[in-house]
C-alpha cells in the first residue's frame, strides 16, 4: 500500500482505514498522528476511538478518510507519544511510519449526482455531529450521574463514619461508666469487708471476754467448791476424829467397867 497507494474513484469517496494498535502504550499517551495538509482541500480525516481485544494487548483503530475533490496527494501518519514528536520532518521519536499516495479519480460528472452526493455526506456528517453530541451529552449525563452517584456514597460514607465514631464514643462511654461503677462496687465491697471484720474482731473481743469472765467464775466457783470439799472433809475428819474419840472413850469406859466387875467379882470370890 505504501508504494501503490489508494484509489478513490466511486461515491461516497471515501475508505475506512484500519491500523493496529497497542493498549499498553495507548494507555501511557501513544497514538497514531496523522498529517494530510498536502491533501488539504481533497481529504478529510475523522478518527474513531480505538476498539481492543478482551483477551489481549492488541486492538484496532480506525480512520475514515473522505474526498471532496480531485487528484493526488501523500498521506502521512506516525505512531508516536506526542509530547515527544516534533513534526514529520523528523519522526525519529515515532515508533512507527506509514507513508503512502492517495488519488482522487471521478468517474461521475453528473451534477445532480454531485450535488445528491454532496447533500448525503452533508446529512451523514450532521448525523456524525448529532450522534457525537448525544454520546457528549451521555457520557456528561453519565459522569453527571456517577458524580452525583459518589457524592451520594461520599455523604454516606461519612455519616457512616459519623455515626460509627458515634457509637464508638457512646461505648467508650458506657466502658467508662460501668468501669466507675464497678469501682465502686469494689471500693463499697471493701468498705464492707473492713466493717464486717471489724465487727467481727469486737464480737470475737467480747467473745474472748466473755470466755475468760466465764473461765475465771468458773475458777472462782471451782476455788470455792474446792474450799467448801475442803471444809467439808475437814468437818468430817473433825467429826470422824472426834467419834473415834468418843469411840475410844466408850471403848475404854466398857473396858474400865469389865475391869472393874472382873475386880469386884474377884474379890467377892476372895472373900
Amino acid at each position: 500500500m505504501e508504494k501503490a497507494g489508494i484509489t478513490i474513484s466511486k461515491r461516497p469517496y471515501q475508505i475506512n482505514l484500519k491500523v493496529n494498535i497497542r493498549l499498553s502504550l495507548f494507555e501511557i499517551g501513544y497514538e497514531w498522528l496523522v498529517e494530510d495538509y498536502n491533501c488539504n482541500g481533497m481529504l478529510q480525516t475523522n478518527m474513531i476511538t480505538p476498539v481492543f481485544n478482551a483477551d489481549d494487548d492488541l486492538g484496532t483503530q480506525t480512520f475514515k478518510l473522505i474526498g471532496y475533490g480531485y487528484g493526488s496527494c501523500t498521506y502521512r501518519m506516525a505512531y508516536a507519544y506526542r509530547a515527544d514528536f516534533k513534526s514529520f520532518d523528523d519522526t525519529s521519536a515515532a515508533w512507527q511510519v506509514i507513508e503512502f499516495p492517495i488519488n482522487f479519480e471521478q468517474s461521475m460528472t453528473d451534477e445532480k449526482q454531485e450535488a445528491e452526493a454532496e447533500r448525503a455526506e452533508t446529512e451523514r456528517i450532521a448525523d456524525e455531529k448529532r450522534r457525537s453530541d448525544e454520546e457528549a451529552e451521555r457520557i456528561a449525563d453519565e459522569a453527571a450521574e456517577k458524580a452525583r452517584l459518589e457524592e451520594e456514597a461520599r455523604r454516606a460514607e461519612e455519616a457512616r463514619r459519623a455515626e460509627e465514631m458515634r457509637l464508638e464514643e457512646a461505648r467508650i462511654a458506657e466502658e467508662k461508666r460501668l468501669a466507675e461503677a464497678e469501682e465502686a462496687r469494689i471500693e463499697e465491697e471493701k468498705r464492707l469487708a473492713e466493717v464486717h471484720i471489724a465487727e467481727q474482731e469486737r464480737l470475737a473481743d467480747e467473745a474472748r471476754r466473755a470466755e475468760e469472765a466465764h473461765i475465771s467464775e468458773q475458777k472462782r466457783l471451782a476455788d470455792e467448791a474446792r474450799r467448801a470439799e475442803e471444809a467439808h472433809i475437814a468437818e468430817q475428819e473433825r467429826l470422824d476424829d472426834e467419834a473415834r474419840r468418843v469411840e475410844e472413850a466408850r471403848i475404854a469406859e466398857e473396858k474400865r467397867q469389865v475391869d472393874e466387875a472382873r475386880r469386884v467379882e474377884e474379890e467377892r470370890l476372895t472373900e
